[in-house]
């Protein structure tokens, strides 16, 4: 796992081999919900803020979004001790006035965008600095890899995607994820 982790975060040159294209969006996410329910402790809360529009990420793999939503409510969820709300938001957007939080190149077109907000502790801006750093945790030997965040921003970049990290000590964190949108969806 470790090693298929380390691979598809080097594996920046376009050669994705999608082998389960995102079809429905919104039901994938739900299936994770479901998964993860069972996963994350019940005094955390869930909410889902999916807008009703399908979207068609057919250059997308399910394995890719399962794998970045798991990553991200896991993290969520240690961030809050065992007690908060974790949202997770769809929407398509078409301006940023932002720069990506991983390569600060302008976040320019239309995406898909998938948020996950957490009622954490919050992220201090020296970690939040080096945080999609390949290696770099917070967390106590052991307990994590550093690879999670590197990788998430591994698959939005090969996407041509972006991700832009919100986030203020004692409030929260919100991660937006901005896939590019198909023409034809």
């Amino acid at each position: 796992n470790l090693i298929e982790k380390m691979l598809l975060y080097c594996r920046r040159d376009g050669e994705w081999t999608v082998h389960n294209p995102v079809l429905d969006l919104n039901s994938l996410l739900k299936e994770n919900i479901k998964m993860l329910r069972s996963t994350i402790p019940s005094t955390i809360n869930f909410e889902l803020d999916l807008v009703e529009k399908n979207f068609d990420l057919s250059a997308v793999d399910e394995t890719h979004i399962n794998q970045i939503i798991v990553n991200l409510f896991i993290n969520a969820s240690d961030a809050m001790n065992g007690k908060g709300t974790i949202t997770l938001k769809t929407k398509v957007v078409d301006a940023i006035e932002s720069l990506c939080s991983c390569c600060q190149f302008k976040v320019e077109g239309q995406f898909v965008e998938i948020s996950v907000k957490d009622t954490g502790s919050g992220i201090e801006p020296e970690v939040a600095k080096r945080i999609f750093e390949p290696f770099y945790t917070t967390k106590p030997v052991g307990e994590g890899t550093g690879l999670g965040l590197s990788v998430i921003s591994g698959i939005l970049h090969n996407l041509g995607g972006h991700v832009l990290l919100e986030s203020e000590v004692g409030v929260g964190t919100t991660f937006r994820l901005f896939f590019p949108l198909d023409e034809a969806a």
